[in-house]
């Protein structure tokens, strides 16, 4: 029987990886080391020369390569120098804080450059001037900006002296632009007040097609408004036909009879005509039995009253001579 051992063939493969890896790394590390110490060394001859705004890019490409704490407080320097004071006390108070958390071997080597970064510090604490943005009580959702960077309103914020822009941003109105100048030792108040209202754009609507924001279309609601007065006019004028209409009730109510009405069911309610036998014959007439409505017969009505038929403002209600004879749907009476 034939035995392959593969054992150390797989034990050879991890190992070879591992060494791959770190021939391959360490010369990424060694090139980048060598950038960041050239950019330092660049920063540096620049400072010497005064060229602080020259100077001050190379050393914070150098801090980026790689973060050293030399580069770091020399960066700080740089800043201070060219008069960027907001910059300077970043820097210095960011090497304070990696200072504190240095091992007692490495806080040593740095020697006395820890009392120089807090004096440094103290003393643009008292020269960094500040800018306070307050905006109107009224805006709910204010967008306050400073040199392109949002900040709340009413909170103080360190900037470098020189100019500075502050914007406001409001819905509906235009955007707010004020320009400031910082100077040493000032604590700056700017009120901003909200750019000029917009108003909203129409917007053309396409044939056959309706906006979702819209529910109620212009023509639907000129159709409602107009329905809305023709109601008004009919109820108005019922109201006038009521009035006209309870008016002569109230006059025929005064000038009737007491033996106008008669209670249905008596022997003259099948009838519609009968002869007047307490009148003469020349004077007869007949006199008109109306059907009984709500158990009360109707008045009687003599042969000149049923000629002269005049209309009334209801087109189905009439009256005659005498306003005692309405009719009204064609049944002729009082009611």
């Amino acid at each position: 029987m034939r035995i392959v051992q593969i054992a150390p063939n797989m034990t050879a493969v991890p190992v070879a990886v591992a060494a791959c890896l770190l021939t391959c790394s360490t010369p990424s590390f060694a090139d980048k080391s060598a950038i960041a110490t050239n950019l330092f060394d660049q920063g540096i001859a620049l400072m010497d020369q005064r060229k602080f705004n020259r100077a001050c890019p190379f050393l914070e490409a150098s801090y980026r390569q790689e973060p050293l704490l030399g580069a770091l407080l020399a960066l700080a320097d740089c800043e201070y120098e060219r008069g960027r004071l907001n910059a300077a006390l970043t820097r210095y108070q960011e090497y304070v804080n990696r200072h504190d958390n240095l091992a007692d071997a490495a806080r040593n080597k740095q020697g006395n450059r820890l009392l120089e970064a807090k004096g440094r510090i103290n003393e643009l604490k008292r020269i960094v001037p500040s800018v306070k943005v307050t905006v109107p009580a009224k805006i709910k959702v204010p967008i306050v900006h400073l040199d392109g960077i949002r900040i709340r309103p009413d909170e103080v914020y360190p900037v470098d002296p020189g100019t500075h822009e502050v914007t406001l941003q409001v819905h509906d109105h235009d955007t707010a632009v004020v320009e400031i100048e910082a100077r040493k030792g000032q604590a700056q108040e700017v009120p901003m007040k909200m750019g000029k209202w917009i108003p909203p754009k129409y917007i053309p609507r396409a044939s056959g097609a309706q906006p979702a924001d819209d529910p109620v279309d212009e023509s639907q609601e000129r159709l409602v408004q107009n329905f809305g007065v023709a109601l008004g006019s009919v109820v108005l004028a019922g109201v006038i036909i009521a009035a006209i209409f309870g008016a002569r009730t109230l006059e025929q109510e005064g000038n009737r009879p007491k033996n106008a009405f008669r209670q249905s069911g008596s022997s003259d309610s099948a009838s519609f005509f009968e002869p007047e036998t307490s009148q003469s014959s020349s004077q007869a007439s007949l006199k008109f039995i109306n059907p009984t409505i709500g158990g009360i017969t109707g008045v009687p009505m003599s042969p000149m009253n049923t000629q002269s038929i005049q209309p009334s403002v209801l087109p189905m209600v009439q009256f005659g001579q005498s306003p005692e004879q309405p009719t009204i749907f064609g049944i002729q009476g009082f009611f």
